[in-house]
């Protein structure tokens, strides 16, 4: 089967919004590194960095950033949780929430890769039509 535009949209809202979890881990563990640097900067252990305003408001961009992600993340699974058929939110989930490469998530659904790739441009069919009722 050969997506269409709106197929290949939905596809590229998917893509965008996968493995927002390993971002937000990115995110997480910079935080915490910048954290410890400035703690050795300022060459007092216990002085609480998160009173200095620069630092608060650093952090707090932070989080906000974490808390757009973790929305758009939600906005994917909404997506995927509305389709009615079974296989194509485990396809989609597999593809765009867990990031599995085909051949594992096929192996995975006890598939072949080519019946798996059918799927899934079914499944992204599915997924336009609900996306497209989700920005109307």
């Amino acid at each position: 089967m050969v997506l269409g535009p709106a197929e290949k949209r939905a596809q590229e809202y998917l893509r965008s919004r996968c493995k927002i979890d390993a971002e937000i881990e990115t995110i997480r563990k910079t935080m915490a590194a910048d954290y410890k640097k400035q703690l050795r900067r300022s060459k007092i252990i216990q002085y609480d960095l998160t009173q200095l305003p620069e630092y608060k408001a650093v952090m707090q961009a932070e989080e906000n950033h974490i808390k757009k992600l973790q929305e758009e993340r939600n906005r994917a699974l909404f997506l995927i949780g509305q389709i009615r058929n079974e296989r194509y939110r485990t396809v989609l989930e597999y593809s765009y929430i867990d990031g599995m490469t085909a051949e594992a998530a096929a192996d995975m659904m006890h598939y072949s890769t080519t019946h798996f790739f059918r799927l899934k441009a079914e499944a992204l069919h599915a997924a336009a039509a609900i996306l497209e009722r989700m920005e109307a």
